[in-house]
């Protein structure tokens, strides 16, 4: 055999392998669909950091009162939260919060003034969202958003002390 022959057996061979190599393939490739993009994480409420705790009916020992929520979770670091306290179910105060990168957040506070209200048993209800709806209920959150609440129950009854006091507003305490 000569050379000429033998290169060309060698290339016939290389071809035939190169050919037999892509067809060593069996495993089919399996086509990755679009991932759904990922729920939105709630807003969560750290309840022991509320303050006053909650659990029996609170009777204010002052004129004013400070409720706070100490902690507020949220994993999605670019939202921005808002809290909407409600009086007997009358939005009275909103206040943000605004994104930032640890998911724990200072939460909202609100000083309660006794003497805006009538002597009387109140609920306080803060409502914490990532995103709010449009209309008229003022406690539902957008489409793929959530709401958290927490709820006081303050009996003013007992401070009538505070009844003659000239009115001020409630004003809710931005957190930074």
């Amino acid at each position: 055999m000569t050379t000429r022959q033998r290169h060309r057996h060698a290339a016939l061979a290389l071809c035939a392998l190169i050919a037999n190599a892509a067809c060593l393939v069996t495993e089919t490739i399996e086509v990755q669909e679009e991932q759904p993009t990922p729920a939105n994480t709630p807003p969560r409420i750290h309840e022991e950091s509320a303050s006053p705790a909650n659990g029996s009916v609170i009777e204010p020992t002052s004129c004013a009162l400070q409720l706070s929520i100490g902690v507020v979770e949220e994993w999605d670091a670019s939202d921005e939260l808002t809290a909407r306290w409600f009086v007997d179910e009358a939005l009275l105060a909103s206040s943000r919060l605004p994104p930032q990168d640890d998911p724990l957040r200072e939460g909202p506070r609100y000083t309660f003034e006794v003497a805006r209200h009538v002597p009387g048993p109140h609920a306080v209800l803060v409502a914490i969202s990532d995103g709010f709806a449009d209309g008229d209920d003022l406690r539902a959150a957008r489409e793929g958003k959530a709401v958290v609440s927490y709820e006081w129950v303050l009996d003013t009854s007992a401070a009538t002390a505070c009844v003659d006091q000239p009115e001020s507003s409630d004003e809710p305490t931005d957190t930074p």
